[in-house]
């Protein structure tokens, strides 16, 4: 499956391109970036795009690139992503530094959670870095509730946020 396009007022949430990752790697590499995962090279950036945008053809569900609908730049990304290990895949968001503080991630959230719930996803989680006040803040805005701690490496801490069952 390739992600389907979906949009909002401001954004189209789209499959990756290639040349989203000079962005995509500045944005994941940035030490802003270092809660919770840490990206050390273009190599490990490079894996990860690859895994955001391979995920569709695997699980059906995956990360969107956003796209500034207004300029067609590239912003950030947000979706599912289901990892291995876990046992449920999660609601996720990343947007470059100029772009926060605007509601791009709250409406690419929303976006990709109600095309969720219309794709048979009640409640999806959110997992953060407890450092990472933005995003808590974003899920309690979104109507999460937290749901449990979970220590993850020495001094470092994830929270479990569960999203509503539907829609708001």
């Amino acid at each position: 499956m390739i992600a389907p396009v979906l949009t909002t007022d401001r954004l189209t949430l789209r499959p990756f391109a290639l040349a989203d990752f000079e962005a995509f790697a500045a944005l994941h590499l940035a030490e802003r970036a270092r809660l919770g995962w840490t990206i050390d090279s273009r190599d490990e950036a490079g894996q990860l795009f690859l895994a955001m945008a391979g995920e569709w053809a695997l699980r059906g569900v995956g990360m969107w690139a956003l796209e500034r609908t207004d300029t067609g730049e590239f912003i950030g990304h947000a979706g599912f992503h289901h990892p291995l290990t876990e046992p449920e895949g999660e609601l996720g968001w990343a947007v470059v530094a100029e772009a926060e503080g605007q509601g791009f991630a709250h409406d690419a959230a929303l976006a990709a959670r109600a095309w969720r719930y219309a794709n048979g996803t009640t409640a999806p989680v959110s997992r953060m870095d407890a450092r990472n006040v933005r995003s808590i803040a974003l899920a309690e805005r979104l109507g999460a509730q937290l749901e449990k701690r979970v220590e993850f490496a020495p001094d470092a801490v994830a929270l479990h946020y569960r999203h509503p069952k539907e829609a708001a």
